[in-house]
């Protein structure tokens, strides 16, 4: 048993669980990378995070090489709790997993009538093109009522540089 098992599969909890396996033994970043099937450079990535988060820990320095390790704290032992608490749960079934699945999908899947009372609509873009000489009848109309001839110059500009641009509303 392990994080992933029910927490999903990203590189961090994937790190955590390969290292709450091994408490024992601490592994540079090139060996959990190998361990693991994931790029060294998402370990790489993944570390300080950890670090950061207080999980992990640099255990031993060989030259230029760190290992690391679990951090022995409260929060890690908590997660390592989680995952056996979590483990004894799941021993307790009586039926297979596919199983059980199956029956709390049956349980607690949307009935047709379910209503949204949230804005989940889809994400709409506006396309703004280029009108020929958009600015010079656009500023051409507000000058006139202003009593001017023409377009400032620096809008001008502006709109001879306007092309399509998508904007979500």
């Amino acid at each position: 048993m392990s994080l992933a098992d029910f927490l999903g599969s990203t590189s961090e909890i994937k790190i955590i669980d390969f290292l709450a396996e091994n408490m024992d033994m601490a592994y540079n970043q090139t060996e959990i990378s190998e361990c693991l099937g994931i790029s060294r450079t998402v370990v790489n990535q993944k570390i300080p995070v950890l670090i950061y988060n207080n999980i992990i820990e640099i255990k031993e320095f060989k030259g230029n090489t760190k290992k690391y390790g679990l951090k022995e704290n409260s929060l890690v032992n908590k997660i390592i709790a989680t995952i056996y608490d979590h483990s004894f749960r799941i021993a307790e079934y009586e039926v297979g997993e596919e199983e059980i699945l199956s029956e709390i999908s049956d349980k607690y899947q949307a009935s047709p009538e379910e209503k949204c009372d949230c804005y989940c609509g889809d994400t709409r873009y506006i396309e703004f093109n280029e009108l020929q000489d958009y600015s010079n009848q656009y500023y051409g109309r507000l000058n006139r009522e202003n009593g001017e001839d023409e377009c400032p110059l620096p809008i001008k500009q502006m709109w001879s540089n306007a092309g399509t641009e998508y904007v979500s509303a």
